[in-house]
């Protein structure tokens, strides 16, 4: 016992980067399971959880402290899920994510009683969450999934309704290979905005003096962004226009132009890596149509269309050459960034910048616009908890509608109210809710707990607001940034994407020996080929590229993402 103690301690202080591996580990059972306690009745979302006449549940749920929450006993959130529920609840705060992990590691290895609840750590990823489920620590949730999932099955099937397998699959990766308990609760981090993996933006002022249209084909791209850097489009008499900016950002990031380019000639998911053609799992990188891609990037950076600036610089960088203030002129033409936090109010940025659909197929394989959610497991329920059932139907209800609005929107009748009918909602239909303070996620307050809690993060978003005002800025953007969505969701997918992978332990181990290595190499020459250090235009060089993936391993990667997708499809 105390080596796992020593090693679940390692494992917290040194964290693995699942996004890099690509999912979790599975460790063996090596002692019984906690017993999982369920109620014979069937249930159906009723609430209270505990009824005035039941004997009083009190909850602690361990909580990683928003610096804008001011209180979290005195809070409105709290006060209304305690009201609705029936449970009283209480606070455990830690400091930050990798530090909480420290702390329950050290907890775990003092004896020290674990809250009820372990609520979105994500210091505390699905394969240390299953090592400590396996030593006794966490409870295992499958019965619970399959019995009181009612709001959390209905959230899926509201926010996703064209993909009925979704929720299913989701358990599925959560419990694991071998058919091994589940231990984490889901977050599948998406969102109407947020699951857009390739947000460009183009300076419509800058079109409007030239005479030109948004491009939609490589092409077109080309030859605005010469326009752009020869002919002074903002005006100023200096020849200190950005055709185009970015961040190129390790993996997925939606300030990455690399992403948009790629994927009009193959198609190029920076954060699951992988395609599906006939049922075998592929990957780009090796392909004619990448380096392609990489040719005509490289292109871009010869003729000075895009600068070595979208490697170096920071977000905040990124944002204040996109953001003016006062008579400052535009500098970038196309920039690249998530929406939701591009554009400063006190900027006219919002308004000159428009989104592009994605560039059309230059090859018979391109013509894409990925999607990216990830599936982290970090919410738990403790075996010190002595009401299981009760928290995870409280986690559950949390994922109800009135539950995600009050927790993204803040207290009914004081940040928002339920809209009156007729009024045009932000994707079209009829708006549901009237936002009345559109910052009370920023501001200090005391309204709720500072972050979406849900197991489909932002799937409040079902819920049209009313932007009725066209003068409101937060409705105009919420407009724009819609228009992004339309976009992406307009452009055909695959078939078949690789969203979902189950790796045994063996497996899982292998991928670790390299595959961080592998993609550093990877993203390396990539930069090295965009940016002229290498050519892929040069037959050698592209051999010597080609002569390195496989040095690290780059076939066996995509045997072992076959074989963890056919656990889950096959």
């Amino acid at each position: 016992m105390m080596k796992k103690i020593l090693a679940l301690l390692l494992a917290a202080i040194m964290l693995f980067s699942l996004v890099a591996c690509g999912g979790g580990a599975e460790t063996p059972v090596d002692q019984d399971q906690p017993t999982t306690q369920v109620d014979e009745a069937p249930y159906n979302g009723e609430m209270p959880i505990v009824k005035p006449d039941d004997e009083p549940v009190t909850l602690e749920i361990g909580i990683v402290s928003e610096p804008n929450v001011t209180d979290y006993e005195n809070n409105a959130f709290t006060n209304w899920l305690e009201e609705t529920t029936g449970i009283d609840l209480t606070f455990r705060q830690f400091m930050d994510h990798s530090n909480a992990a420290t702390q329950v590691a050290l907890m775990v290895a003092s004896g020290e009683r674990l809250p009820d609840i372990i609520l979105r750590f994500g210091g505390i990823d699905k394969q240390q969450g299953e090592a400590y489920g396996e030593d006794g620590y966490f409870a295992p949730l499958t019965e619970y999934f399959e019995k009181y999932a009612y709001y959390t099955r209905q959230a899926f099937e509201m926010y996703y309704p064209d993909q009925p397998d979704l929720f299913p699959m989701v358990l599925r990766r959560g419990a694991g290979a071998d058919n091994r308990p589940m231990y984490g609760f889901p977050n599948l981090r998406t969102g109407q905005y947020a699951e857009v993996m390739i947000q460009p933006w183009i300076n419509s002022e800058w079109l409007e003096k030239l005479g030109l249209e948004k491009p939609t084909t490589i092409e077109e791209l080309y030859n605005v962004l010469v326009a752009f850097r020869d002919q002074d489009p903002n005006g100023n008499g200096k020849k200190d226009e950005i055709p185009l900016l970015g961040r190129v950002f390790g993996s997925y990031s939606q300030t990455d132009p690399l992403n948009w380019i790629v994927n009009a000639y193959t198609y190029y998911h920076d954060n699951t890596y992988f395609a599906i053609e006939d049922g075998k799992v592929t990957a780009p990188y090796h392909t004619d149509e990448y380096r392609e891609a990489l040719k005509f990037i490289n292109k871009l950076h010869k003729e000075g269309l895009m600068t070595e600036q979208s490697w170096t610089q920071s977000g905040s960088e990124l944002k204040g050459i996109t953001n003016p203030t006062g008579d400052s002129p535009f500098l970038a033409g196309v920039v690249f960034g998530n929406g939701e936090g591009m554009f400063n109010r006190d900027s006219r940025a919002m308004d000159v910048y428009v989104p592009m659909r994605p560039l059309k197929a230059e090859t018979e394989k391109g013509g894409y616009a990925p999607t990216v959610y990830t599936i982290p497991y970090t919410t738990y329920i403790s075996t010190d908890c002595e009401h299981p059932v009760e928290a995870f139907k409280l986690l559950d209800f949390m994922n109800s509608p009135d539950a995600y609005l009050r927790m993204r929107w803040g207290e009914y009748g004081v940040d928002w109210v339920y809209s009156e009918g007729g009024k045009p909602g932000h994707r079209g239909g009829e708006a549901k809710i009237k936002v009345l303070n559109p910052d009370v996620m920023t501001d200090q307050n005391a309204q709720h707990w500072h972050y979406v809690a849900t197991v489909v993060d932002e799937n409040y978003w079902q819920y049209e607001m009313d932007l009725s005002d066209t003068n409101d800025w937060n409705a105009r953007h919420i407009t724009k940034c819609n228009e992004v969505y339309s976009y992406t969701k307009e452009t055909p997918r695959p078939e078949k994407v690789f969203d979902f992978a189950i790796y045994s332990e063996s497996d899982y181990e292998e991928r670790s020996e390299f595959a961080k290595e592998l993609l550093s190499y990877i993203r390396n020459r990539r930069a090295a080929f965009s940016t002229g250090e290498m050519d892929p235009n040069n037959d050698a060089d592209w051999q010597d590229y080609l002569d390195g993936l496989e040095v690290n391993r780059y076939t066996r990667w995509i045997e072992l993402a076959q074989i963890g997708y056919d656990r889950v499809f096959a």
